[in-house]
Parts: C-alpha cells; sequence; structure tokens
C-alpha cells in the first residue's frame, strides 16, 4: 500500500489546502491513512438524523423541569419531536445496517493553517478518498464539537456502544476503533 498510500495522502492533503484561506500557511500535524469499511456513523443520512435527535434532546430539555400548567403544550410538542426522532433515527439505522458498508481509504488529519484574521487554526479532519481512484475525495468530515454531538446521540440512540467517561470527563477511547479514537481523543 506504499505508494497508494502516499497518493491517498497528497489527494487528502491538497484537497484540504484549496479550501484554506491561506494555503501557504497549511501544515499537516499528523496524517493516518486507513483502508477499511466507512463506519455507520459517518453515513449522511444518519448524522442528519442524529442531528435531529440531538436538537429534540435540548428541547426537551428546555422544557423538563418548567411548570406543567404553563408549558403543558411546548412539553408535549418537544416530547413528541424526540420520539420521532428516536423513531426515524432507529428505522434508518436499521435499513442502512442491513446495506453492504463501503470500503475506502479514510485519512485522519490533524492540520493547522491561518484563517482570514491570519491566526493560526488547528483543526481535525476524517477525508473519504475512493479506493479505486485515490485521486477523488468521496467525503469530508470537520472534526468539531457539532460533529461529536451527532456521533455520541447515534452511540445513545442505538445502545450498541457505551461512552465511558474517566473521572476527568475525558472518553476513555480502549476498545475503540482507530476512527473512533481520533475522534475522541482530545
Amino acid at each position: 500500500m506504499g505508494c497508494t498510500e502516499s497518493n491517498v495522502k497528497s489527494t487528502a492533503t491538497e484537497y484540504l489546502k484549496k479550501q484554506m484561506k491561506d494555503p501557504s500557511s497549511f501544515k499537516v500535524e499528523k496524517i493516518e491513512v486507513l483502508l477499511d469499511t466507512v463506519p455507520l456513523f459517518l453515513n449522511k443520512n444518519l448524522m442528519s438524523l442524529s442531528e435531529k435527535f440531538s436538537e429534540a434532546v435540548d428541547e426537551n430539555n428546555r422544557y423538563k423541569d418548567r411548570d406543567n400548567y404553563l408549558w403543558r403544550k411546548e412539553k408535549e410538542k418537544a416530547s413528541q419531536n424526540l420520539y420521532e426522532s428516536m423513531v426515524a433515527f432507529n428505522l434508518e439505522y436499521k435499513l442502512q445496517k442491513d446495506k453492504e458498508q463501503p470500503y475506502q481509504y479514510m485519512v485522519m488529519i490533524s492540520c493547522s493553517a491561518n484563517n482570514s484574521y491570519g491566526s493560526i487554526v488547528s483543526s481535525k479532519y476524517i477525508i473519504i478518498v475512493d479506493k479505486e481512484d485515490t485521486d477523488k475525495v468521496l467525503g469530508e468530515y470537520r472534526i468539531d464539537s457539532d460533529f461529536v454531538k451527532k456521533i455520541v446521540a447515534s452511540y445513545f440512540i442505538t445502545g450498541e456502544k457505551e461512552l465511558k467517561e474517566n473521572e476527568f470527563g475525558k472518553i476513555e477511547t480502549d476498545g475503540m476503533t482507530t476512527i473512533e479514537k481520533f475522534i475522541f481523543d482530545e
């Protein structure tokens, strides 16, 4: 995989570099290539439904401790939205789980570059590169708090994996896949 891996890294870094405000400041701090099945939690439909579920949880929590008489309609609507978003996610999850998942290159990149104000900004990305055409990027995910929130919500809904935190609030990554470790390592 040596020459191919080098080409995959080049494709991913050039793809990101073109998106930067100051491409000349782009610097790769860490890069790892993995040829594996794309995790189900990176499915576009599931990510969208996971986001809706997360928003429904927030809305439900907003009304949870409020007076039942004054906020009855809002509480009922929030509860209904939460239920519907969970059902929609579970239906899509079962549908996607029964399908064969794609096998592609996944590039995990920690990088930095100057933003439009000239300040250095560090970011993490997962770039999916086509295993047949290593010059083609199939997907890009920026690992930020919104992304992690979607992943955590999908773990919660499916109940298949339990995220464990240590006494300081850091998620324990022992036993996780390489991509999960990359996502939760900070």
